[in-house]
């Protein structure tokens, strides 16, 4: 048996697979895109009949000043597709482009090239936005760029992009899938850590961890994937966005590997989000008979394996289909190298248990990840296909898979007669369920 999986921007062919292995595929896969001719439609309808809001067409006239939130190219949100639509769905209700300003949600992720920028929002709309000076990128870096509003109940200071605090009305886009601190992506994460600033997003992040009484550190075990309700970071990131004193309108996507939309929820920035949750899980849940002794699994392609801490979503769906100590085969590619330099000097560390005791005495976002990576490097043999150099893997816990552009890989030598076997083409959005015995 043979399969291809995606790889940066092309695939890999994996052979030498029992006959037995099992190609696990989420709903998601099956269900069609929505076509280009019939969003604007589809897309009028979810806004004509919102969740927990007012129609956004009732906000128009009430406010001069829109904020379009855009998020980055690192998520697949099928932007090229409902920017056009969302513009000329506002178009059509007399909003003239002069009102209408895209801010872009980098939160600490770098900037995009001009060329990067077209591709995300399409040629005609990045040209006329940003000779109108009318587009923006928000890092969270640039500390003059951002207003502090006030602090959370768990003491996070709410700086918010300047865009986002000035009178007008706020629309909020992005996708929801999964998120392996914050539950899920899209919804309120659009603004924190989206527009926000460096410092409130390492506070807010930082809720992954807690100090025992002890002195010790630890994960926050409902800090997890699929995990809204009691989520700290959850809570804490609704509660910031909450502070803004203008309106804001939710457009979330749900897409397919290929960026296709497949659905969308509109109205409340929690509600609908919720709801669009409950959507992911029906989407993206794929239920396995027990955990397996081999799991081979792609990030999905490029953007979701752009570099090694997008990847890491992957990796933790894919370990979720393995049993403890199983092998691991991540196709990543990593393009843009592992996505932040400091994370290679957090690896230095040695170990999980290092890193994390240090997060707890001078926390940083990186460094969260990093944790992720070594404590699953620890608890699985997990083999890494990747253009990264093998002592950057190697530094990360894993095992560097030698591999020749355009070859195949032939995995027979890993694989027993009676092993269980897994391929999850798109891990980055398959949630992987195993059944209790008995169920």
């Amino acid at each position: 048996m043979e399969v291809r999986l995606p790889y940066g921007r092309s695939d890999v062919l994996v052979t030498g697979l029992p006959e037995t292995a099992q190609l696990v595929l989420p709903p998601v896969m099956s269900v069609p895109a929505i076509a280009p001719e019939q969003l604007p439609q589809v897309l009028a309808e979810k806004l004509g009949h919102p969740i927990g809001t007012p129609k956004l067409a009732s906000l128009l006239s009430e406010h001069d000043q829109i904020t379009i939130v855009l998020p980055d190219k690192t998520r697949k949100a099928g932007q090229a597709a409902y920017l056009p639509a969302l513009l000329g769905w506002l178009a059509d209700r007399g909003v003239l482009p002069e009102r209408i300003r895209l801010l872009i949600g980098l939160g600490t992720h770098p900037p995009h090239a001009p060329e990067e920028l077209e591709r995300l929002l399409t040629p005609p709309i990045y040209r006329e936005w940003q000779a109108g000076a009318r587009l923006a990128e928000s890092s969270g870096e640039r500390s003059d760029d951002f207003v502090l509003i006030g602090q959370t109940g768990r003491r996070t200071d709410v700086a918010l992009h300047r865009w986002l605090v000035e009178p007008g009305l706020v629309i909020v886009t992005g996708s929801i899938t999964y998120h392996y601190y914050a539950g899920y992506s899209g919804g309120r994460k659009g603004i924190l850590p989206g527009c926000a600033a460096s410092g409130s997003i390492k506070q807010s992040h930082q809720l992954a961890f807690r100090s025992t009484e002890h002195g010790a550190v630890i994960r926050e075990p409902l800090a997890v994937a699929g995990k809204l309700e009691g989520n700290p970071i959850v809570e804490d990131q609704i509660e910031a966005a909450r502070m803004l004193q203008i309106p804001v309108f939710l457009l979330n996507t749900i897409t397919n590997p290929h960026d296709e939309i497949i659905d969308l929820v509109a109205g409340d920035l929690v509600a609908a989000h919720a709801y669009g949750s409950t959507l992911v899980d029906q989407y993206y849940h794929a239920e396995i008979p027990e955990h397996a002794d081999l799991v081979i699994a792609s990030a999905g392609g490029f953007p979701s394996d752009i570099n090694l801490i997008q990847s890491h979503k992957a990796l933790d769906n894919a370990v979720r289909a393995a049993r403890r100590g199983a092998r691991v085969l991540l196709l990543a590619e990593c393009s843009q190298g592992t996505g932040n330099d400091a994370s290679l000097a957090w690896a230095a560390l040695g170990s999980a248990d290092a890193v994390l005791q240090h997060l707890g005495a001078a926390y940083e976002i990186v460094g969260g990840t990093v944790e992720g990576l070594l404590r699953k490097a620890e608890d699985w043999d997990v083999q890494l296909l990747t253009t990264l150099p093998p002592d950057a893997v190697s530094q990360f816990g894993m095992n560097y898979l030698a591999h020749q552009a355009g070859a195949p890989i032939d995995v027979s030598a890993w694989v027993s007669e009676h092993d269980r076997v897994v391929l999850l083409p798109a891990a980055g959005i398959t949630m992987p369920f195993v059944l209790p015995s008995g169920a």
